[in-house]
């Protein structure tokens, strides 16, 4: 750090220093002859300081007669570098954001009163986390027309980017039933997936995540939507690669429904690709039919009049 100061190392910065101590040579944080951790002068400057100081008449009789004028000055000088000198401005408030580097180089004097009177940044606090159960969060009950343990869990609308058969770009997740409030799903990664070459894209990721997820409704019977979603990516996933999925619902306050997962890299054991977790929030059916738009509304309730997916159960339109 003092080579950075005192301008020894040939680079851009010592441009910047070489301007500082223009603009204020006096000051012992710029002033490239004085020590980096101390007011006192280095022997450079105190040399060219006597050099181009013409000797007053007598002084050198002082200096060499009793001592007693010699001693006053030299009293006096150090009495001068011990007071504290004024606080940078203008240009040289820029050396104050160098000042906790080198705080670490036992800064004294003026320099070591600036440090301390710097206040610590304060800590910022991340946001909450909406996706935790509080202390009051009960586990729900499955309901009676939950799908049975090892049951495939049939799509709910043929179009669905996470679980439509016949959307062509879609996830296709395939979603099994658990014993208790919990569910396994599989995706294939495919071309179609792609983020950067050969490599799944994030977002994609985080629709299967929220698909897998969402999809846990199924066991209450009550249609619910997303309201908060986190994802943690650990791992990259490849183009070819199978996700194993597993889901759970981790609580429930009144309407809020707190669910969790992870995605494993081609099996179920696999390494930990992916974590998730989600805040869905129980709405009536008419949520759906009042926001969606009317046309895919109209040809869904068409199709299903035709033996497509029933909204019986619906929990995840």
């Amino acid at each position: 750090m003092c080579q950075f100061l005192g301008g020894e190392s040939p680079n851009h910065t010592d441009i910047w220093a070489g301007q500082a101590r223009a603009a204020r040579p006096e000051h012992p944080l710029i002033d490239s002859k004085r020590g980096c951790g101390s007011d006192e002068p280095g022997p450079g400057k105190r040399n060219q300081e006597h050099a181009e100081t013409p000797a007053e008449p007598g002084s050198q009789d002082r200096a060499i007669g009793n001592g007693d004028g010699g001693d006053d000055d030299r009293r006096e000088d150090q009495q001068a570098r011990a007071r504290p000198q004024p606080l940078p401005v203008g240009r040289d408030l820029a050396v104050l954001a160098f000042l906790p580097t080198l705080h670490d180089h036992s800064l004294s004097g003026a320099a070591a009163g600036i440090v301390r009177a710097m206040p610590p940044e304060p800590r910022r606090k991340g946001p909450e986390r909406k996706t935790i159960p509080p202390e009051r969060a009960t586990m729900p009950v499955r309901s009676a027309g939950a799908p049975n343990p090892g049951d495939v869990v049939p799509s709910h609308y043929r179009w669905c980017l996470g679980c439509g058969v016949d959307h062509p770009g879609g996830l296709h997740l395939r979603v099994i039933a658990g014993d208790g409030l919990d569910m396994s799903s599989t995706l294939d990664v495919s071309k179609y997936h792609q983020g950067a070459p050969g490599l799944a894209h994030g977002g994609m990721i985080a629709a299967a995540m929220d698909e897998a997820m969402g999809v846990l409704n199924r066991h209450l019977g009550v249609p619910a939507v997303t309201v908060h979603l986190e994802v943690d990516y650990r791992r990259p996933v490849p183009v070819g690669t199978t996700l194993h999925i597993s889901t759970r619902i981790a609580g429930a306050v009144g309407r809020k429904i707190y669910t969790e997962g992870e995605a494993r890299l081609n099996a179920a054991d696999g390494d930990v690709a992916v974590t998730a977790a989600a805040l869905f929030l129980q709405v009536p059916l008419e949520h759906f039919l009042d926001n969606g738009n009317p046309e895919q509304i109209a040809a869904a309730i068409e199709d299903r009049r035709q033996g497509g997916p029933s909204w019986v159960h619906e929990v995840n339109p």
